[in-house]
């Protein structure tokens, strides 16, 4: 059976990101891999579905993770065909859903598992408390079978850059965006990302915003001026990204 998030409008909002974490084990034990929210947007519905290799995975369970449990939210799971395991995240209320763990795979190796095992994440879909569908791209990871996880990168790399309209969709002179930067790992000491609109008259926003330690993203306002468009970016340890808003008229 597969699980669909009821869906009233077709206007996606900006992608959201899913991102699984490395983990190693040996043979025959079981492994935690925790799956985060990393791009903001705050949805209050999240689904999407785990893959593995049946020759190195024998069982797969998955459980809340923290920034569900905080927005109410809980996560249900089912076989989903050989080799796939589908998870609907949701919650009694139009909560929306922080960066962080929103679920954590359990997953248990076969004895004769060796090498890099991938674990896939897929199919993910998210909607706003609303009900209007929201894009989420997904990253799987491996379980490294015998030896440490292979190591994140020393200094984490900026991996998102998404901004949410009001609640009606218009971004008019006066309105505000929330936007949110986000590290493609938690970040081992404060990190400033630098921002820029091409145009303040149409869209401001601030110089920077700063990562706290520990962290994997940060939240600011574009503040909608002038009727026209502005291409805005954020951009830290040589990355730049890009977000391009329109403000209608007055």
């Amino acid at each position: 059976m597969k699980w669909m998030i009821p869906v009233i409008s077709p206007t996606l909002a900006l992608a959201q990101t899913l991102m699984l974490a490395p983990a190693s084990g040996n043979p025959g034990t079981s492994v935690s891999m925790n799956l985060a929210l990393v791009s903001g947007g705050a949805p209050a519905a999240l689904q999407w579905t785990l893959s593995y290799p049946t020759a190195a995975v024998t069982t797969i369970t998955v459980s809340t993770g923290v920034a569900a449990t905080a927005a109410g939210k809980a996560v249900m799971c089912a076989p989903a065909g050989t080799g796939a395991y589908i998870c609907l995240l949701v919650g009694l209320n139009q909560n929306g859903i922080a960066d962080g763990t929103v679920a954590t795979a359990n997953i248990t190796l076969a004895s004769g598992a060796t090498g890099d095992v991938q674990i896939g994440v897929g199919s993910a879909l998210g909607a706003t408390p609303l009900g209007a569908a929201q894009a989420v791209t997904a990253t799987g990871n491996t379980i490294h079978v015998g030896g440490t996880a292979p190591p994140l990168p020393a200094t984490p790399v900026l991996s998102g850059f998404s901004c949410t309209l009001p609640s009606n969709g218009r971004f008019q002179p006066g309105d505000t965006a929330a936007c949110t930067v986000a590290l493609s790992a938690a970040a081992t000491a404060a990190v400033d990302v630098a921002l820029d609109s091409d145009n303040q008259r149409i869209v401001q926003v601030p110089s920077n915003v700063t990562i706290a330690t520990g962290g994997i993203s940060a939240s600011f306002a574009a503040t909608a001026g002038h009727g026209g468009t502005a291409h805005l970016t954020a951009a830290y340890a040589g990355v730049t990204l890009d977000v391009t808003l329109a403000v209608g008229g007055s």
